[in-house]
């Protein structure tokens, strides 16, 4: 090779060292995120939840107490000013609670009948509707993203016009807004801790958790993840578009398009988890096989990644 030669591929060459030294970096910190991840989990947790156990104690030294019938022991608690915040408050925690026990006893019985058949390829209908809460997730937020340009384009509710043509615009937002809210001040709480929470136990609670989970779910979690990577990408550079761009009538047409394009896609993946296959969508399959391991090789062991 001439010099000429070298001098034309020292770029290439060099940004091929940095983009291998890049890797080689961060498949060091994921290693270390894997090795810590039920300490990990179990500390964003404790964040999300002491916070609220703490202003429940403090609200619980705010009630009042008085006795009314010290014949029958019976003593009547009331309440102050706060009762309606208190009551909300309390609601949460015991939401909570609730959630992490059915969340345990739900995988219980899934392991139960995983063993109990000893077969593998069978996926049950409480496995496919836990998979559809990844789904879930990521249609919430990828519309949740695409509903925060409004005023000046509301893609979402734009496109649902589109497929319910005898819906209007006001009564399509009254029906998908309050979901959209509530969503967006659930992730958004703690300083986004609760949306970062949220993608970790998803992550790495379930899309790697090859002790707990089975291909297929496994498979569909990752799956949502990364596609929903891939249209919050899509939408920033739809939205720095749209901030330099006076062509209303086309940047709106674009976001209608880019929603209902992502949307299918989600559709998709939500059919397949109810049909209790794999999607096998090109490029992201082999993505997902990354993090989940093969399909051909699952109980063979673990991949050190």
């Amino acid at each position: 090779m001439s010099i000429i030669d070298k001098l034309f591929t020292f770029p290439i060459r060099l940004i091929d060292k940095i983009r291998v030294f890049i890797e080689y970096l961060a498949n060091w910190v994921e290693l270390g995120v894997w090795r810590v991840r039920d300490p990990l989990i179990f500390t964003l947790l404790a964040i999300l939840i002491i916070p609220l156990l703490k202003s429940g104690l403090t609200a619980l030294n705010a009630i009042k107490f008085k006795e009314i019938d010290t014949a029958n022991g019976v003593n009547e608690i009331l309440n102050n000013s706060q009762s309606n915040s208190i009551n909300s408050l309390y609601t949460i925690i015991c939401a909570l609670i609730l959630g992490v026990i059915l969340f345990e006893i739900g995988l219980q019985y899934i392991n139960y009948r995983t063993r109990q058949k000893k077969k593998k390829g069978i996926v049950t209908i409480i496995e496919r509707g836990f998979t559809l809460i990844s789904y879930a997730w990521a249609t919430l937020e990828m519309t949740s993203m695409y509903s925060s340009m409004y005023p000046t384009y509301d893609p979402p509710v734009e496109f649902f016009k589109r497929v319910f043509p005898n819906m209007s615009g006001q009564q399509i937002g009254a029906l998908i807004k309050p979901i959209i809210i509530t969503v967006s001040s659930i992730t958004s709480a703690y300083s986004g801790l609760v949306g970062l929470g949220i993608f970790l136990l998803f992550f790495y609670g379930v899309g790697r958790n090859k002790t707990k989970f089975k291909f297929f779910i496994r498979y569909h979690y990752i799956q949502a993840i990364l596609l929903y990577a891939m249209f919050g990408f899509q939408f920033h550079i739809y939205a720095l578009f749209t901030e330099r761009s006076a062509a209303t009538s086309l940047m709106e047409f674009i976001g209608i398009t880019l929603y209902s394009v992502n949307l299918s896609i989600l559709i998709l993946g939500i059919s397949a988890t109810i049909l209790g296959r794999e999607t096998n969508f090109p490029f992201i399959h082999d993505a997902i096989q990354y993090h989940t391991g093969r399909k051909e090789d699952e109980g063979k062991g673990f991949l050190d990644l």
